[in-house]
């Protein structure tokens, strides 16, 4: 179930069924959410960088939800909001462990996504959940 709103200050998704979300169905809700966002905004503060960031968002929305997959055990939940002209998206997994960067050799493959949200994202904040029951991974994306 998804749930988008605009009460005047920000754009609010929630994606609640998040165990089965994959990586194609979260930029497509991000896309919505941008584009619908870029709709009301033009020409105004959008300009010319917006196709760019709107990649950039895809490309964190990704690695964000493939890693919850692959490294967090599960995606249990993503939201994606926007406000005060940034994009924020949040993944929740159930891993304690803090995302990492890629370490090994350049010929390795895979591991640089974390190091690719990182590159793309004006900020990026991991809170441990209580107990040792996951973590919320926050990345926030400018949107001019």
């Amino acid at each position: 179930m998804s749930d988008a709103h605009d009460d005047g200050l920000a754009v609010v998704m929630h994606l609640e069924s998040a165990r089965d979300l994959r990586a194609a169905q979260a930029r497509e809700q991000v896309r919505k959410l941008m584009t619908a966002w870029a709709a009301g905004h033009a020409p105004g503060p959008v300009g010319a960088s917006f196709p760019t960031r709107l990649q950039d968002a895809l490309l964190a929305c990704s690695e964000l939800v493939s890693n919850a997959h692959r490294h967090g055990g599960g995606l249990t939940r993503f939201a994606a909001r926007i406000e005060a002209g940034h994009l924020l998206v949040e993944a929740d997994d159930r891993s304690s462990l803090p995302p990492v960067a890629h370490t090994g050799a350049r010929t390795d493959p895979g591991g640089f996504g974390w190091a690719l949200v990182q590159t793309v994202a004006s900020d990026t904040e991991v809170r441990m959940h209580a107990g040792g029951s996951g973590k919320t991974v926050t990345v926030r994306l400018p949107l001019s």
